[in-house]
């Protein structure tokens, strides 16, 4: 809202200007900016006050108190000043820009709230006036201090052929008597309420999104004029009055941080042209040209000028058949070129205005008002794509642009974009330097980085079995993992990165996740005939549709592999590890493994185990198995602490002995362990 130099004095050394805000005992503001800009901390604290340095001063207040801000850079925002709607408040160079963010569709109540907003106003050394353009000068005496131009509101929506908003509408703006004390004035916002209510609307609304970038410098040079800089004039001069043998050009110089990285929709100069030499319009064009000091800039020591970058065919200012009036040069291509970070251009904008070469039409004489001039000075407006940002032309737009944020930007970990946002059927991604931001209506915004990012993208991406990805990237002790809508990824430097799902995945999170008994995977789900399994640091998850999801771990589950696991006799796992006094044990499908310090791990299956869990178990009097279900020459037997039990095939018969066989017969005798499954009762 204010002009502004590129650096300036803090405790009387001059430094460069610096927007970042911060905290301070007089609310919030800049590190280092020229006059003095102060937002709100909260509460009924002025929402903005701005002073020019000499004796202009503007507050903007609130309509009601303000919650403390989240700032970040030079951006303060204030959460849910409306339920759902925040308050956006950016630090410039110049002055400061403000929006009201409508973040999803609003409650009858809140759109009642939106029909007006109310900004009360207080000047000090200054006059706030409407323009004839539907926007706000401030004024001290007859000079323009600073400009806000009319407010717009557009809805996320673009068109596709020229990346325009589809949804642009004009905001209301009037300035009526005060209503609060201690203020002037009162400005009152009136959004269209057609677009927040029009089924079609694509949130966020964003109200008031167009900037008036604020003038570094305005001069002329003239031939006839060699060696006094003008830069203090109230004019500007261009072409030839005499045939080309006196010539004028001016120079501008626009302060355009506020453009980097933004997708520009639309751009214009305004010159306001207040002297043509007849009514009969001549061609004026916009040069790109050299930077230099409008203070000391003459003829003789003019910068180089070079291609067209906009032109305007007008005459204005000659009689009342045609009166001065406003000029607009469309610079939407320029301004597009200034924000793409390829173009690597500063923040300094100088352009040159000049006749058509070669300079030498009388009828090309024009004069314009000049940043020196009491009204209408030359503004350089841009209205942007409030959804999306760019760099090195690819864009990143919406809730993948929030997370790239708040995730640090192009200065964070993801490093910059590498592609523009996509949206493949069901949602939208970016890749970055550094990683992914995959999002959908369901899931949100998520961060995917790394080797988690590679596993997924081998297993297809958001189209894969994995589907999108339901968190960011959380790395907890020891490793890092993902969450998915089809399951998990989970990484840690010794098992690389693994997938986890279903069922699987549920009796994993009963046990502690990483941070359990099991710890960190130490492969993916895999899935052999009759069900699936994860191997883990600390034990496996076997599942199959008859049995569920069960834990195996230790001794067990090395004797349970020793007997081929799901495909051998057991089958698969019909309950976790239980440790009863004593031991541990599993059951599977075919049998049992059981455990203790003293015997080792031991299978038991068919007839045996029936016989043995009839006689209490290991609680029983035969204690735990202290050898595996063995092969011998007529059926099988096991050997326990507490005795022995016999199962002859052919009759089906199971024989309970106490102690060990001291001579067993060839019939009892064992030749190997059982490598099949007795179903025999007895």
């Amino acid at each position: 809202m204010s002009a502004g130099p590129v650096r300036t004095q803090v405790d009387g050394e001059w430094v460069d200007v610096d927007t970042t805000l911060e905290f301070t005992d007089a609310g919030v503001q800049p590190v280092a900016l020229t006059g003095e800009l102060t937002f709100s901390s909260g509460g009924t604290q002025a929402m903005a006050r701005l002073s020019d340095a000499k004796s202009a001063t503007l507050r903007l207040d609130w309509d009601g108190p303000l919650p403390v801000p989240v700032l970040e850079s030079n951006t303060a925002t204030y959460r849910d000043v409306l339920p759902n709607v925040d308050l956006v408040l950016t630090a410039t160079r110049v002055g400061f820009e403000q929006h009201v963010v409508v973040k999803q569709r609003p409650d009858s109540k809140t759109l009642a709230a939106l029909r007006e907003l109310h900004f009360p106003i207080a000047a000090n050394g200054a006059d706030v006036v409407e323009s004839a353009d539907g926007g706000l000068t401030l004024e001290r005496g007859e000079t323009v201090v600073g400009t806000a131009i009319a407010p717009v509101m557009w809805d996320a929506r673009t068109i596709s052929e020229s990346d325009e908003p589809a949804a642009l509408r004009e905001v209301g703006l009037e300035l009526v008597d005060s209503t609060k004390r201690g203020t002037d004035a009162t400005l009152v916002l009136t959004p269209d309420q057609s677009l927040l209510t029009a089924s079609d609307t694509v949130y966020p609304v964003t109200i008031d999104p167009t900037q008036a970038l604020g003038m570094l410098g305005a001069t002329f040079v003239q031939s006839s004029i060699v060696n006094t800089p003008q830069g203090g004039s109230t004019e500007l001069r261009a072409g030839t009055y005499d045939g080309g043998y006196t010539v004028a050009r001016s120079l501008l110089r626009f302060e355009v941080s506020a453009v980097k990285n933004r997708v520009v929709q639309s751009a214009k100069l305004a010159l306001f042209e207040t002297y043509a030499p007849s009514c009969s319009p001549r061609w004026v064009d916009i040069r790109d040209a050299d930077d230099f000091d409008p203070n000391t800039v003459t003829w003789y020591s003019k910068p180089d000028i070079y291609g067209i970058v906009a032109n305007a065919h007008a005459a204005a200012g000659y009689s009342s058949a045609c009166p001065a009036r406003w000029v607009d040069f469309n610079m939407t291509d320029w301004v597009q070129y200034y924000a793409d970070s390829r173009s690597q251009t500063g923040n300094v904008m100088p352009l040159a205005i000049t006749a058509p070469e070669p300079e030498d039409d009388s009828y090309s004489w024009k004069k314009f008002a000049s940043d020196n001039s009491a009204t209408n000075v030359p503004r350089l407006e841009f209205t942007y794509d409030g959804a999306c940002d760019q760099y090195f032309g690819n864009r990143v737009c919406g809730a993948i642009r929030d997370k790239y944020a708040s995730s640090g930007g192009p200065y964070g970990s993801l490093g910059l974009p590498t592609t523009s946002e996509a949206c493949p059927p069901g949602g939208c991604y970016n890749h970055f330097e550094g990683g992914s931001i995959y999002w959908s209506p369901s899931t949100g915004a998520h961060v995917v980085t790394g080797d988690i990012r590679d596993k997924w993208a081998y297993q297809g991406w958001e189209t894969g079995r994995l589907g999108f990805p339901t968190t960011d990237q959380i790395c907890p002790p020891g490793g890092c993992y993902n969450h998915f809508q089809g399951g998990s990824i989970y990484w840690s430097p010794s098992t690389g990165a693994q997938i986890v799902r279903g069922a699987i995945r549920d009796k994993w999170g009963s046990q502690g996740w990483e941070s359990g008994r099991l710890g960190f995977p130490t492969t993916d789900d895999v899935c052999p005939p009759g069900g699936c399994y994860n191997h883990f640091q600390g034990g496996s998850i076997y599942w199959s549709p008859s049995s569920g999801a069960h834990v195996v771990r230790g001794a067990i589950r090395d004797k349970w592999m020793e007997l081929g696991a799901e495909a051998g006799p057991l089958g698969f796992p019909t309950t976790d590890d239980v440790c009863p006094p004593g031991g541990c044990y599993n059951h599977f499908a075919g049998g049992s493994v059981y455990w203790s310090p003293a015997t080792g791990a031991h299978d038991v299956q068919g007839a045996i185990r029936t016989a043995w869990g009839g006689l209490g178990w290991e609680a029983g009097w035969l204690g735990f198995p202290t050898s595996d279900t063995l092969r011998t020459a007529g059926g099988a037997r096991s050997e326990f602490q507490g005795g022995n039990i016999v199962f002859e095939e052919r009759t089906g018969l199971t024989t309970v002995g106490a102690g060990a066989l001291k001579h067993p017969t060839q019939f009892q005798r064992g030749s190997s362990p059982l490598a099949w499954c007795v179903t025999a009762t007895a």
